[in-house]
């Protein structure tokens, strides 16, 4: 008989605890707001060549000397969508930036930033080519760098209450062509660098462009 009683009680509690740990998240991300934050979605440095092992001269005189081998291309940056809205927390206005990887089924990250102090970049980059290995001595040649990565494509949409900052020098997005990798005698030439993304354009919820550049 006490069962029914017990389980409002219980689901009350339940509630209670679960709205406060994400009041606290939010907290805990809002303390954030005030600084400098670098959303760094470039991916990871391509893997560079193998240099040409040494071995004794009669192999070399045999077989000819082994060669470096040419370090990977950089990957393209991530295509990413941020969602900008408004809203406030400990009576501070704060913009809340939901970002989204499209290529990826992972959650979406969540930021905050308060326009007065803080300030936010968004980086999707093209990812650096990796480095080209050294050849061995006695005329092996030396493996190329890898290309640098193409910029990935970035959309940003604003709701009603965050328009007015479409403009505001807080929010900083980039998606540049990643760095090409040097080649194998000893970091002489590097190799081309990424192309850069297709323009930015921020817009409003019904896709309509308010900036681009």
């Amino acid at each position: 008989m006490k069962q029914p009683f017990l389980f409002p009680g219980m689901l009350f509690f339940l509630l209670l605890h679960h709205s406060a740990v994400i009041a606290q998240q939010s907290l805990t991300n809002a303390e954030k707001s005030n600084t400098l934050q670098l959303l760094n979605y470039k991916p990871q440095k391509a893997k560079s060549g193998k240099d040409g092992s040494e071995r004794l001269v009669i192999f070399k005189l045999f077989k000819g000397p082994k060669s470096g081998t040419n370090g990977k291309d950089g990957k393209p940056g991530p295509g990413l969508r941020v969602d900008i809205s408004m809203i406030t927390i400990a009576d501070t206005g704060l913009l809340r930036l939901v970002i989204t990887q499209k290529e990826k089924k992972s959650k979406p990250d969540t930021f905050y930033l308060n326009p007065r102090y803080g300030q936010i970049k968004v980086i999707a980059d093209g990812g650096d080519g990796g480095n080209g290995g050294r050849g061995e001595s006695d005329s092996g040649s030396h493996g190329r760098g890898g290309k640098g990565g193409t910029g990935g494509q970035i959309e940003v949409f604003f709701d009603a209450g965050s328009v007015d900052y479409a403009t505001c020098k807080c929010l900083v997005f980039s998606n540049e062509g990643g760095s090409g990798g040097w080649s194998g005698e000893n970091y002489g030439n590097a190799a081309e660098t990424g192309i850069k993304g297709p323009p930015i354009y921020f817009k409003d919820l019904n896709s309509r462009i308010i900036l681009g550049n």
